[in-house]
């Protein structure tokens, strides 16, 4: 089988991408615990290794979004092959959610917004988007990715901007499971927003000016 290399990935004839090497992936888990668990979309440690704490406040209050909209774990399971998912929240404006998954024959990308984070009930979902796009629509989302060397960086890095974003994007691909946090991210960290970016447009969805 022909194999073809882009810096970061290896594209295989049929179309499969798999994680490169090195990688700081997590192994996918093969059984999910329940949903109300707050390991059940954030493995323990993924966030923050070196801080139980925050790691633990910070998946659940990650995971309260996506439970909000009863979507699977990338973490575990047996859902999907590929997929990559944006949860964006911020501290004056409503959180985004923004994903895509690999299917027989193209991609169905899916965003969500929430309330506004001043209400009671800023976990809500106020409207989500829904639609297909193709294989050739992804690609810039990948180079995004691989040009953030999105499987070897960093779990976590803030700045110190103030714009009051959190920004975390998971990838799965076949076994391996990766998430990357950034906290106020600046043009440092310029491909991994151009990542979230895509995610938010392929949906359909408007990119709010405060995450360009």
């Amino acid at each position: 089988m022909l194999l073809v290399a882009t810096t970061g990935l290896l594209w295989v004839a049929c179309g499969n991408p798999v994680p490169p090497g090195p990688s700081a992936a997590k192994a996918v888990r093969k059984e999910c615990p329940r949903q109300s668990s707050d390991t059940y979309y954030f493995p323990e440690g993924v966030m923050f290794p070196s801080d139980a704490h925050r790691d633990r406040e910070d998946r659940w209050g990650a995971g309260k979004y996506l439970g909000s909209l009863d979507v699977p774990s990338l973490s575990c399971g047996g859902d999907a092959t590929e997929a990559y998912r944006l949860l964006w929240i911020h501290t004056n404006l409503p959180a985004i959610v923004a994903s895509v998954t690999r299917l027989d024959a193209g991609w169905r990308a899916e965003a969500a917004e929430f309330r506004h984070p001043k209400t009671d009930l800023f976990w809500a979902v106020e409207r989500r988007m829904e639609r297909q796009v193709s294989n050739e629509q992804i690609r810039p989302l990948l180079d995004a990715l691989d040009a953030a060397d999105f499987w070897i960086s960093p779990a976590w890095k803030s700045s110190d901007a103030n714009d009051g974003a959190t920004w975390y994007v998971e990838g799965r691909l076949d076994g391996g499971y990766r998430l990357l946090g950034r906290g106020n991210p600046t043009l440092n960290d310029a491909p991994f927003i151009r990542g979230a970016q895509i995610l938010v447009q392929l949906a359909g969805m408007t990119v709010p000016e405060e995450m360009k």
